[in-house]
Parts: C-alpha cells; structure tokens; sequence
C-alpha cells in the first residue's frame, strides 16, 4: 500500500501559548488519522529566531536561503564539474550543469538573494575554469577565461540575472 507523500505545514501564531495550543491540536487531530508529528522535525520557534521552511530560512526582517539547500546547491555543482570526468567537452559539462543552477535560481529568486547569488555566480565560474584547466595538456600556459567569455561564448546561465530587481521585497506585501 502507497502512501501519500508527507506534505510540509506551518502554523503561525501571535504569541508562544498559541502555538503550543496549536501544536497540542494538530497532534491530537493527526491521532485520530493514526498519524503522528515527528519530533525531530516540530519546533516552535519566532521571526526572532529564525527558522527553515522548504529550502527558504526566515529571519527577523530578511528572507534568505536555507542552509540545507545552500549545501544541496554546491553538491551539485561539485558533481556536475568535477574534473575527474575524463574527456567530456566543456559545453556538455555546461548544458548539464544549466539546468540545476537556473533551477535552483529560479526557486530561490525572491527574498533577499542578490550577494549570495553573485557570489555563486563566482564560485561556479571559477569551477567551471578549475575544469577547462584540467584539460588541457599544457597547464603551465592557460588562458584564464572572463565571465563574459563563459557567459556568451559558452552559455554558462548566471544566477544573478534571475532575480527580478522590482520584485526583491514583494514576499510579504499584500496582494491588495
């Protein structure tokens, strides 16, 4: 038998009791669905804090990345540009290592991201440049590539471009 995949819930509350009422309520309706709260995963916490809730982590007056998110990010990175790979062209490295990035950009693109995203932006090129390096046969004269050369000539995404400059704040703001 199949079941569901769990499904992530927050609950918000105006002060501590609140939430513990809350808490104390979820649990005694997931009972009676013979379910029950994982008590790794349950926390109370506050805006003060600051808490992760699906790759996103909430703060005081900021939104940012989570951190297990952050690290899924540079894992596959890591993967798709490790220089062990033997002789696949750069521009096959590039199209599989596009999709993850701009994904994962994509999701993350709202809240306050733009230093963290130039600094991916960076860290990627340089191992994409880690990578060129590699293999080329004579290491001692290697031509380190620009930004713009691996953005235009090699269609290298950026992270960066994918945050919409007017939207930076609009998280929280009312839809009315």
């Amino acid at each position: 038998m199949k079941f569901p995949r769990a499904t992530h819930r927050l609950i918000l509350c105006r002060t501590r009791e609140e939430a513990e009422a809350a808490l104390q309520v979820a649990g005694e309706l997931l009972n009676r669905l013979k379910l029950r709260l994982s008590p790794e995963k349950t926390v109370i916490s506050s805006f003060q804090k600051g808490f992760d809730f699906l790759g996103f982590h909430f703060g005081k007056r900021h939104v940012g990345v989570g951190k297990k998110s952050l690290k899924s990010v540079y894992a596959k990175v890591r993967e798709a540009t490790r220089r062990n790979q033997g002789d696949i062209p750069v521009k096959r490295v590039i199209a599989k290592l596009n999709p993850k990035i701009e994904g994962w950009a994509n999701y993350h693109r709202y809240g306050n991201n733009i230093v963290l995203f130039r600094n991916l932006d960076r860290w990627v090129r340089n191992r994409v440049r880690a990578y060129i390096r590699c293999r080329w046969r004579d290491r001692g004269r290697w031509k380190l590539y620009s930004a713009e050369e691996l953005d235009r000539g090699s269609g290298l995404a950026r992270m960066e471009l994918k945050i919409p400059r007017y939207r930076q704040l609009k998280l929280f703001e009312s839809p009315c």
